[in-house]
């Protein structure tokens, strides 16, 4: 089953693999995408398009910098049951996805954002728990 980057995150445990495309131009050199790690949390392969910020997850998921790779790796995770994920023990797994979790980033824009942007707007008094 095909499954590209926009719908229902819930339902990604019922794709085969999941596949993500972004044109290597001005725009697409600027994109992180964000649902990333909500993809890889169900362990299946991810075929992405070379984006910059991607290349240092490449441990993680297929990584095309070429047409040719692209239509290669889906291929062999779609034909072959390849999966990157697999060869990662889970307990690395387990922490890498604890640490890019939406908790993990809100304890980090706590921790190093929320100061700088309550001192910029004196909002010390509304500062979250």
């Amino acid at each position: 089953m095909l499954f590209f980057s926009a719908g229902n995150i819930a339902s990604c445990y019922q794709y085969t693999w999941i596949i993500w495309i972004y044109l290597l131009n001005e725009h697409g050199k600027g994109v992180f995408p964000t649902k990333l790690f909500e993809y890889l949390y169900f362990k299946k392969p991810v075929v992405s398009t070379a984006l910059p910020d991607v290349l240092e997850y490449e441990k993680y998921l297929y990584v095309a910098h070429t047409a040719e790779e692209f239509i290669k790796y889906v291929q062999n995770s779609l034909f072959g049951g390849e999966n990157k994920l697999s060869t990662i023990p889970d307990d690395h797994f387990d922490r890498f996805i604890s640490e890019n979790s939406w908790e993990a980033r809100y304890k980090e824009f706590k921790k190093y954002l929320w100061p700088n942007f309550c001192k910029r707007f004196s909002l010390y008094e509304n500062r979250p728990s």
